[in-house]
């Protein structure tokens, strides 16, 4: 299940212009690159003023972590019902960017040696970190740090 949810979850990915995204020379978009896009966009969600932002990276960081997440869900909802039992993330049923922003970024502070590790999959790693089936994940969309 999880070799299916990461070739859904990179595809959507995809839809981010390339401009915006630096690759690696493999053509892989490193976690440590996600993050430097997402800390932009941290700026915005935590409406910071006085206070330069890079647009760009900041949508690219928004789009790419929305594919992430939107793929996450659709598998869990349409794509992977054969195998709810094998599922790793439990995602409330309303998580917005701004609470997957967030998540990817504190799990990159407490994993810095995820950087050089594909966006993807570090990002998959940190939604499994912070919502995992099976455990005591009580995380109720009251509890999230809601921003749109």
């Amino acid at each position: 299940m999880r070799h299916k949810l990461l070739i859904l979850i990179t595809a959507l990915a995809f839809i981010v212009p390339g401009s915006a995204l630096a690759m690696d020379e493999d053509g892989i978009f490193t976690a440590q690159e996600l993050l430097t896009h997402c800390l932009e966009a941290e700026k915005v969600l935590e409406k910071q003023k006085d206070v330069s932002v890079n647009q760009e990276q900041s949508v690219a960081c928004v789009f790419y972590v929305t594919g992430l997440k939107d793929g996450v869900k659709l598998c869990r909802d349409k794509l992977c019902e054969k195998e709810k039992d094998k599922q790793e993330i439990c995602l409330p049923s309303t998580i917005y960017y701004g609470d997957a922003v967030r998540t990817f970024i504190e799990y990159m502070k407490a994993h810095p040696s995820a950087m050089q590790k594909p966006a993807s999959t570090t990002f998959y790693d940190a939604l499994k970190d912070e919502y995992p089936c099976g455990k005591d994940n009580n995380k109720s969309n009251a509890t999230l740090k809601t921003l749109r």
